[in-house]
């Protein structure tokens, strides 16, 4: 017997905008950044973002698995 195993990374980089209404008063725009992994059927996924003035710095791990 035998099970094939892919894997890839994807990484990924840009700017988030924040605000707490729908004007537009109070604002932020961060920095933010998160690798993938997929390996089979699994994929693990690490980002996060900088602080600012509305929101703190903020960091998040998902782990999923597609069958």
């Amino acid at each position: 017997m035998s099970y094939p195993i892919d894997g890839a990374t994807r990484v990924m980089f840009g700017r988030a905008l924040t605000t707490d209404s729908l004007d537009f008063e109070r604002r932020q725009v961060d920095w933010t950044g998160g690798v993938e992994v997929r390996m089979g059927h699994m994929r693990i996924y690490a980002g996060g973002r900088t602080s600012g003035s509305l929101i703190g710095r903020r960091g998040e791990i998902r782990l999923a698995y597609f069958f």
